[in-house]
């Protein structure tokens, strides 16, 4: 049987690898517009739900996660058709910031429902 925690993990992976394949991609015509920040902001706040959901370890997953965002970044840096942006690491570590404050806002809730 199948749990919860190994579905989440499958999504949290495979959310990883596409962030990972979508952002070497080589582009034509680099997106520096408030839209692309905004996708990088719903991708890593996207990362970060899915991966605390995986494995219950909110600094552990908030650290990797904003770590392989950086990664990307240098990633894009060396190649010849994407650049390193500190814009989007501030995005990607918005979107982290902003996933795990649902996350506590989220327990809270389930915790005043509780009691």
């Amino acid at each position: 049987m199948v749990n919860k925690d190994s579905i989440f993990k499958v999504l949290f992976y495979a959310a990883l690898v596409t962030v990972l394949v979508l952002s070497l991609l080589p582009i034509e015509h680099p997106d520096v517009s408030p839209n692309d920040k905004v996708n990088h902001l719903i991708a890593y706040f996207s990362l970060m739900v899915l991966g605390y959901l995986a494995y219950k370890r909110y600094r552990f997953v908030t650290v990797g996660v904003i770590g392989w965002g950086i990664m990307i970044e240098i990633l894009q840096g060396q190649t010849s058709y994407r650049m390193l942006s500190y814009a989007d690491v501030l995005a990607n570590s918005a979107g982290v910031v902003l996933g795990c404050a649902a996350i506590v806002i989220f327990q809270k809730f389930r915790q005043i429902q509780h009691h």
